[in-house]
């Protein structure tokens, strides 16, 4: 089901000596990985042949879906082949399987996301209860990559995943480019910088998240037909998923604007078609400033201390209505 350039794989001693060749662990070096996120939730992971990948010394990301391999196997098919413990079976007698210098393409049907890894290292390590994974690399949606760390655990018994990720300079105009009003009408170039926790049942359906970013300095770009951009300094945005309304709520956030504390909150809430397809993103905006004790310039953004905007930015096409501002 999988090839790599290189693969070492580690044999039972024990087994050994009683003439048997069993494997315990597996190493692959330099796989070419593709995997889809169907819009139903369900996931295939599909290991492109060595020859498809020879040759590409600098792979760059691409808006294209990822293309159908050779070898396929659903989600649901590889956690049970990795939760087995049939030793007749070869996979499932691994205890240790461990990924370097792999090249990952990954696409979100229900999102239209596509998600590519130039360099990343993964390990699997099987537990009684289940099986942790742990991965580290760059990840890039355009020509600006953003690193992350992640670890999940996945259990038997709930048939849930428990994932907590680091990530490192997420630029949101460049991970969001699809969204019209996130990547062009008000870009957000400032690098944010945190942790993710987040539950996700074995069909792919985000249970629960939460998540704290800093944010660094930075600036929101508005159309040549508005003012200059808004300079940000540094900033802390929280936030959590409510599944009762499908919306990722911002709360208890800040940012610090011209010397200025910001208070932000607000929340994003998807819209998506019959087929399950992301097609939209409502949201809602709440800025509130702290009042400021010096003099300032008539032309000075400062005098704007509170702003409430509630829109509706469009995914599949530049559309962007403001039902209040």
């Amino acid at each position: 089901m999988a090839s790599a350039p290189e693969a070492a794989i580690g044999l039972s001693f024990s087994d050994l000596l009683i003439g048997r060749i069993r494997a315990k662990s597996l190493d692959l070096v330099g796989p070419s990985i593709s995997a889809r996120r169907n819009s139903d939730g369900s996931f295939v992971l599909g290991f492109n042949a060595p020859d498809a990948a020879a040759g590409v010394a600098e792979p760059q990301a691409s808006e294209q879906p990822p293309q159908p391999t050779a070898e396929q196997a659903s989600g649901a098919a590889l956690l049970n082949l990795l939760y087995s413990h049939d030793d007749a079976n070869s996979i499932s007698a691994l205890n240790d399987i461990r990924v370097s210098n792999a090249v990952v393409h990954f696409y979100d049907d229900g999102n239209a996301a596509t998600w590519f890894a130039p360099k990343i290292d993964l390990s699997f390590q099987k537990k009684p209860y289940g099986f942790v994974v742990l991965g580290s690399g760059d990840i890039a949606s355009t020509d600006k990559p953003w690193h992350a760390e992640l670890s999940a655990t996945y259990r038997h018994d709930d048939a849930r995943f428990e994932m907590s990720a680091t990530l490192d300079n997420v630029i949101p105009a460049s991970a969001a480019r699809k969204v019209y009003a996130l990547s062009q009408f008000a870009a957000l170039s400032t690098p944010l910088s945190g942790h993710a926790d987040l539950t996700i049942d074995a069909t792919g359906r985000l249970v629960s998240a939460t998540g704290e970013f800093r944010a660094a300095a930075g600036q929101v770009k508005l159309p040549q037909y508005f003012d200059d951009p808004i300079a940000i300094d540094e900033g802390l945005v929280r936030v959590s998923y409510e599944p009762q309304t499908d919306s990722f709520v911002i709360a208890n956030s800040s940012l610090v604007a011209g010397g200025r504390t910001v208070a932000l909150s607000g929340s994003v809430t998807p819209e998506r078609n019959a087929d399950g397809k992301l097609s939209a993103l409502a949201i809602k905006i709440e800025t509130s400033a702290t009042p400021t004790d010096t003099k300032t310039d008539i032309g000075s953004t400062d005098l704007i201390d509170h702003i409430t905007f509630s829109g509706r930015a469009g995914v599949d096409k530049a559309l962007l209505d403001i039902d209040d501002l």
